[in-house]
């Protein structure tokens, strides 16, 4: 049976990747602030670690949930949407929970991946197409997180980053 690794398996995306595989008959893991019914395994993860304290905590729990075993996929589908502009009352508020929903989310999944994907997998990130047609004025933590993810991606697609397996996003 495929392995499929989800993190961010909560979500309105999430929740429907989760189901999809699952239809398809794939051993799904999700990782997220809650379990998740339709999943077969689940590792819930703090809101307020630090990405440091959130990664050992992640790979500690899919060490136990793997063993030996490798994924067929690792999907990072965490993030949400922040508004705001530099003038905005929560505007660092939005930044921070940005960098900790989509970056810190994507950093632990390929570090997931680095481990666990097979050869042959498919490490996917998430990032934002608003991100990669110029500046995001009206949710500027957003788009900085986005467009870190996007980084992230060019970077893990290129040999010596670590990931073996197809990396896209």
């Amino acid at each position: 049976m495929p392995v499929v690794i989800v993190y961010g398996g909560l979500g309105a995306l999430g929740s429907t990747v989760v189901k999809t595989f699952k239809k398809h008959s794939w051993r799904v893991v999700n990782v997220a602030f809650d379990a998740s019914n339709d999943a077969d395994a689940n590792i819930k993860v703090s809101r307020t670690d630090s990405l440091p304290d959130q990664g050992t905590q992640v790979l500690q729990q899919i060490e136990e949930i793997m063993s030996d075993s490798k994924a067929d996929a690792v999907l990072c589908v965490a993030g949400g949407w922040q508004g705001g502009n530099a003038a905005s009352r929560k505007f660092l508020d939005s930044v921070s929970a940005s960098v900790k929903q989509s970056i810190d989310s994507s950093a632990i999944s390929a570090k997931i991946a680095s481990r666990y994907l097979k050869p042959d997998g498919l490490l996917a990130l998430t990032g934002a197409e608003a991100v990669s047609h110029g500046g995001t004025p009206g949710m500027i933590g957003y788009g900085l997180a986005k467009a870190a993810v996007h980084q992230m991606v060019l970077s893990m697609a290129m040999p010596g980053s670590g990931v073996s397996g197809k990396v896209v996003g």
